[in-house]
Order: C-alpha cells, then structure tokens, then sequence
C-alpha cells in the first residue's frame, strides 16, 4: 500500500492540539484579531465610487425585475450581514471563523452559521452582497419566499459541513489526528 504522508508523532499532534485549545480560549479570543478590519477608506475612494456604481446599478435592476420592490427574504439576508457587520466593536475572529477543529473537537456547531454572516471589510460585505441582491432576488421571485430561505439555510449547513467535513477526511489521509499515516 502507498502511503501518502508520515506519520505524525503524538508530541507533534499533541502541541497543534495545546495551540488550537489556546487560540478558541477566553484568551485567544481576547487578543486575536477583531472584524471587520479598520481601514482608511479615503486612501480607497475610487474602488469605493466603483463598487457603489456598480450597487446602483444592480439595485436598480432588481427593483425593475420586481416591480419596485425587493424580495423579502432577499431582504432578510442581507440585513442580518449588515447588522453583523456594523456591530459595534465588531466580533473576535476567533469566535465566529469556520473552524473544523472548533467545530469537530470544541463542539462549536454555532460556527457553521456565524461564520456566513463575517465579512473582513466593506469592499468584502458590499461585493458579497451585491451577489446575494442580484441571484437571490432572482431565486426567491421563482421560489417564493418561505421555499428560498428554507433552500438557503439547507444549502449553507452542507456547504458549511461539507468544508469541515473534507477537512477533517484531509487530516486523516494525511495522518493528522489519526493515530499514524493514512494508507491508501
């Protein structure tokens, strides 16, 4: 059989352990870092001018699309990413970043929801969003409202579970937290 990674020695996994433990403790989420990131946005006007012409624009064409109106859910969605963006103090990374060995080993399940709603700085929440304006828009007018957030939310915890999922099958093959070195 053909191994795909050495072994890993027990000290070894035993310090990624101690350093993950450290970095989700009290402490880790105290000192880590907060988002969204401050940034001097005058140094960025233009890429601002940009992105909010480019808003406009598909603003625009969704309300044209609706009858003057915007989706409800659509809606929804994009209220709560802002209200956790403008939280005041913003939110520790450690706290809400998709984590799989938060979410495997700490039981942090809570993260595969949080860490959807984060975004780093505005060019990231306002690019984000202008996608979920535009294709959720589109998808809620075929759906329905009830049927597009129920997609949504079932599609964001296999999305979500499917990235811890392959992480932690990578791991394995690679003979991290397994005890020894996957074999094929």
């Amino acid at each position: 059989p053909m191994s795909y990674a050495s072994p890993v020695s027990s000290m070894t996994e035993r310090a990624e352990r101690a350093l993950a433990n450290m970095r989700f403790s009290d402490f880790g989420r105290r000192t880590g870092p907060r988002l969204p990131i401050p940034m001097d946005y005058s140094q960025r006007s233009n890429e601002l001018i940009i992105q909010g012409f480019q808003i406009a624009m598909t603003l625009r064409q969704v309300i044209d699309a609706h009858d003057g109106a915007l989706p409800k859910g659509t809606l929804c969605i994009i209220g709560a990413n802002v209200l956790v963006f403008l939280k005041r103090d913003g939110v520790a990374f450690a706290d809400v970043c998709l984590n799989p060995y938060a979410v495997l080993h700490l039981n942090q399940v809570d993260r595969l929801v949080k860490s959807a709603f984060v975004h780093r700085d505005l060019f990231h929440l306002l690019a984000n969003m202008t996608g979920v304006l535009q294709d959720g828009a589109f998808l809620e007018s075929q759906d329905g409202t009830a049927t597009f957030l129920a997609r949504t939310a079932i599609l964001l915890g296999l999305s979500q579970g499917m990235l811890v999922a392959l992480s932690h099958s990578e791991r394995r093959l690679a003979g991290y937290g397994s005890g020894g070195g996957g074999r094929g």
